[in-house]
């Protein structure tokens, strides 16, 4: 994760009033990672979903 990128995802986490939550489920076990085939269903506000999208990556 590059520093702009976890400085965005600071600043989102310290400028809102409440925390800010993800709830995220992955698929795939241990053949979808040896495959690099994981498939990430995340929930949560759109906002902090595109901060951590890196993440994810």
């Amino acid at each position: 994760m590059a520093r702009n990128q976890v400085e965005s995802l600071f600043c989102l986490l310290s400028t809102t009033s409440s925390p800010v939550l993800l709830d995220t489920l992955v698929s795939g076990g241990v053949l979808g990672v040896e495959a690099v085939t994981l498939t990430f269903m995340v929930r949560g506000l759109q906002e902090a979903y595109l901060a951590a999208k890196p993440l994810f990556l």
